[in-house]
């Protein structure tokens, strides 16, 4: 099932037929172990009275009577049953090694084709199978056998509890990407797969819940150092981060490292209580010594020391742990803040020069369309207020350009841009483009409309004498009960201006 769910990406069938691969392969799987299961059952030596003596005094056996499935299989079928029974577990043991390292292989690549391992973990080979993936498999499992038993055992529960959270993971992003699209069923699924796997991680971390058994204090342990040398891992991704790929949140984070203080609180525990009944015991054991019994003070005192000793040890270890893992959160979250800052203050940076003119220093043609689209949602919301727009237009921009050039063209559109914000200087001027400029009245200039409209005028006219920018310039009002949007009070303004242009042509003033 691992298998499927890792190599979807190159599945050449319907992803709704998915579904049913998965669930043919888990229920094939389940009836297979319930046959062998119910096999074993049905058959016992003939000494014993049920199947129930039979497995209570298997500790005893030896041969084929210790292994029950075996002897139901020599039972039924004779030497052929235990033939097919061990090329049946041989074919599971292969089977298994090749649907493993496949799906861990297809996990590697993806990781190394999205940067979180080396690049070359990432590629695929002349046969379209990531070797290199599986080298890095290879090699990493070479080692693992010289840990013993027990060390692997401690790995088997650490990569439990991780494919816990990863399914928790993939259910929650189902379920926030379902509520995203509305899809209810799937976020229903989403919802109980998070459920389930939450009770299956307090099932695996909280020891002695359901049942009397847990896992080992080193597997707790262990947790722990695999979870604080994935925060340092990750502060190396960040490092490297070009791209900004992992966001701002710190929710994982903190979820990851309440996790750690949790599990290194239950590992404290674990050790504690295992050293005092090993100190206990040891005591009781020793008292009960007759020829050592006028001793017992200081052996008391011994073992209590030597628990004394372990759990000093274990608690140092740990509170290393804490504070290496509470570091690197730290320091991560300053790391992608300081990015963010920064990012932000690069965006504002590109922002302001989009909303600025570069040749006159008013407000632009981009910073007005936005300016337009705020102003129509505030009137359809019918919170616009009283305001008023004046369009300007530089009179004889053409004549000048074509008889001066453009660098005297730009420079009395400078000049014009510098007497409109004298005027309305409580306003916000926008160049629209050309030689059409912009004004938004409000509040204090809105009030003095008319009076700041009259002075253009006036200094418009003498401008004509002496040569210096001619400025038309037209005024409209916002009406509320006719004007659904700001175009209309625009257009008004416009046509104001235009008659203003007339009205200085017969004064003497250039139109083009």
């Amino acid at each position: 099932m691992k298998n499927i769910s890792h190599a979807t990406e190159e599945i050449r069938f319907r992803s709704t037929a998915l579904f049913r691969v998965l669930f043919i392969s888990v229920a094939a799987t389940t009836a297979l172990y319930i046959f062998v299961t119910l096999l074993s059952v049905t058959a016992f030596p003939p000494e014993y009275g049920s199947w129930l003596d039979y497995i209570r005094d298997r500790e005893n056996l030896e041969g084929l009577k210790a292994l029950p499935a075996f002897y139901a299989a020599e039972y039924y079928m004779g030497d052929a049953g235990i033939a097919i029974l061990m090329a049946t577990l041989l074919s599971l043991i292969l089977t298994s090694l090749i649907g493993n390292i496949t799906a861990v292989s297809r996990l590697f690549y993806a990781m190394g084709r999205d940067r979180i391992l080396p690049p070359g973990i990432g590629r695929l080979n002349n046969r379209d199978i990531p070797g290199n993936a599986i080298a890095l498999i290879a090699g990493l499992s070479v080692f693992f056998p010289f840990l013993g038993r027990t060390a692997i055992g401690w790995i088997v529960d650490v990569t439990t509890i991780g494919a816990t959270l990863i399914y928790g993971l993939v259910s929650a992003s189902a379920m926030k990407l379902a509520r995203e699209r509305r899809d209810w069923r799937e976020r229903r699924l989403g919802i109980a797969g998070l459920v389930i796997m939450i009770g299956f991680g307090i099932y695996l971390l909280v020891p002695n819940l359901y049942t009397l058994g847990s896992m080992s204090r080193e597997s707790y342990f262990f947790f722990v150092v695999w979870a604080v040398l994935g925060f340092v891992y990750f502060h190396q991704l960040l490092r490297t981060d070009k791209t900004r790929r992992f966001g701002k949140s710190i929710v994982v984070w903190i979820s990851l490292f309440s996790l750690i203080l949790f599990v290194s609180l239950v590992y404290l525990f674990q050790t504690i209580m295992e050293s005092m009944q090993a100190g206990l015991t040891s005591i009781a054991q020793l008292h009960a010594t007759p020829e050592i019994t006028g001793a017992v003070p200081e052996i008391v005192v011994a073992e209590m020391e030597k628990v004394r000793h372990v759990i000093g040890n274990s608690m140092t270890a740990i509170l290393f742990l804490i504070a290496l893992s509470l570091a690197m959160l730290i320091y991560n979250f300053r790391m992608i803040s300081e990015r963010a800052q920064s990012s932000e203050a690069r965006l504002g940076m590109v922002q302001e020069l989009a909303s600025r003119d570069p040749l006159t220093g008013v407000k632009s043609r981009h910073a007005y369309a936005e300016k337009e689209r705020e102003l129509d949602a505030a009137i359809s919301g019918g919170t616009a207020g009283s305001f008023g727009i004046v369009v300007c237009d530089l009179n004889g921009l053409k004549f000048i350009n074509d008889s001066e050039g453009h660098k005297t063209g730009d420079e009395r559109l400078k000049q014009t841009s510098k007497v409109i914000c004298n005027i309305f200087s409580h306003s916000p001027v926008y160049r629209n483009g050309g030689d059409e400029f912009v004004v938004y009245l409000s509040g204090r200039d809105y009030e003095n409309r008319q009076a700041l409209m009259d002075e253009l005028h006036e200094q418009s006219v003498s401008h004509i004498e002496t040569g210096e920018v001619v400025i038309s310039a037209g005024l409209a009002e916002f009406d509320a009960d006719k004007d659904t949007r700001l175009r209309p009070v625009f257009d008004r303004a416009d046509a104001a201006m235009y008659k203003e242009k007339m009205l200085l042509k017969k004064l003497g003033a250039a139109t083009r």
